[in-house]
Formats: structure tokens, C-alpha cells, sequence
């Protein structure tokens, strides 16, 4: 195995909590009307698939949840 991908980085690490933070706050925003919690764990969920994935994850919540606000507003009401 390569010696890099051995070594821990502090760095990734720092940005890997700082992503899922912020990605909690938009989720609790965004449920702050009730009506809109589904939307909002749809969001999430996509969006922490594409921190898994390296994508960028903030840009993906906001993305799915005003595209995708239709069905899951409606399954959760």
C-alpha cells in the first residue's frame, strides 16, 4: 500500500466535520417550517452520498432540495 494513503491528514479530516456541520444546519433551516422536513431529509441524504463521493455536497443540498420539493413534501404530509 502507498505511504500516503496510509498517512492520516488532519486536513481531510477537518473538512469531512465541517461539511457534515454545515450540512446539518441547512437541514434544520430548512425543516424550520414543519411541512418541508421531508424535502429537507431528502436533501440530506443525497447530499451526504455526494460527500461520500467527493462531490460537492452543499451545492447538491440546495440543488435536490428545491428540485425534488415536490414528492417528498408530499410523502411526509
Amino acid at each position: 500500500m502507498n505511504e500516503k494513503k496510509k498517512r492520516f491528514n488532519l486536513w481531510e479530516l477537518i473538512d469531512f466535520a465541517g461539511t457534515l456541520i454545515i450540512l446539518n444546519m441547512l437541514f434544520v433551516i430548512f425543516s424550520i417550517p414543519i411541512f418541508t422536513i421531508g424535502s429537507a431529509y431528502n436533501a440530506l441524504y443525497t447530499a451526504s452520498r455526494a460527500v461520500i463521493k467527493d462531490e460537492p455536497a452543499i451545492r447538491t443540498f440546495l440543488k435536490t432540495f428545491f428540485k425534488d420539493f415536490g414528492k417528498p413534501t408530499l410523502f411526509w404530509v
